[in-house]
C-alpha cells in the first residue's frame, strides 16, 4: 500500500476530514487533501473561488439566502410580497430603499428570520445590538 492510501485510510478511520502527504497534487501543491475526494485542498480552493467569481448577481444572492439564511429565491420573494416590497420598520419601498433592495432581518441568537428591512434600519437595529431594551432607551431619548 502506497504512503498516500495509508494516510488516507487512517485519516478515514479518524474521521478526519483532510489528510496530509508530502507528495504534490499534479499541480505541484503539497497542501493537505480531502478524505473523501483525495483531491488537493489548494486546487480545491482555486477551483471554487474561479466558480464563485463566474456568478451572476442573481446567483450569488440566491447561494447567499441559502447559505446563510437557509431560504430559497421564492421564499424571499413571497416575504417581499407579504411585505408589499417595503421595509417591516419605515415601510420604504425597495426601490427608494438606500441599496434598492431589502435585506433578511434575523434574530442572532434563534437565527429565526423576522422580516426583511432597509439596509439603514437593518444596520440601526444591528448597532443597538437586537435589544428591544436600547432601542427604548433611543426612543425616551429622542422625546
Amino acid at each position: 500500500m502506497s504512503e498516500r492510501c495509508k494516510e488516507k485510510t487512517l485519516a478515514r478511520e479518524r474521521g478526519d476530514t483532510f489528510y496530509f502527504t508530502k507528495i504534490p497534487c499534479l499541480r505541484g501543491h503539497t497542501s493537505k487533501r480531502y478524505v473523501d475526494s483525495g483531491n488537493c485542498w489548494e486546487c480545491r480552493r482555486i477551483r471554487d473561488k474561479e466558480r464563485r467569481k463566474n456568478r451572476t448577481p442573481k446567483e450569488r444572492r440566491e447561494f447567499h439566502l441559502q447559505l446563510k439564511h437557509n431560504i430559497s429565491m421564492v421564499e424571499f420573494t413571497q416575504m417581499l410580497e407579504e411585505q408589499n416590497y417595503s421595509c417591516a420598520v419605515c415601510n420604504v419601498h425597495e426601490s427608494k430603499a438606500p441599496r434598492e433592495m431589502l435585506f433578511v432581518d434575523h434574530c442572532h441568537e434563534t437565527n429565526r428570520i423576522r422580516g426583511l428591512l432597509c439596509s439603514s434600519c437593518n444596520a440601526a437595529i444591528g448597532v443597538l445590538g437586537d435589544s428591544a431594551n436600547s432601542i427604548q432607551k433611543v426612543i425616551e431619548y429622542l422625546k
